[in-house]
């Protein structure tokens, strides 16, 4: 996901950020996280966001992180 469509969402369709935390559940600390690409949401908070801005960011949009695991030998 870029944090950009985030941001753009925001500002053309919702104006506060506030009311998309409340919504997704999290901070506005979080949400600016978000935004600026520096931690993506929890899956439960993707799937929030995906229902907050009726489908226009989709939760299959982010990166999904792996814990690192031992290397195959």
């Amino acid at each position: 996901m870029n944090p950009r469509k985030l941001r753009t969402w925001m500002r053309l369709k919702h104006g506060r950020a506030s009311n998309t935390a409340r919504a997704c559940g999290v901070s506005r600390q979080s949400l600016w996280k978000w935004v600026l690409g520096t931690s993506t949401p929890s899956p439960e908070n993707r799937i929030a966001l995906e229902i907050h801005t009726k489908g226009k960011i989709k939760s299959e949009d982010w990166p999904h992180h792996k814990k690192p695991g031992p290397k195959p030998a």
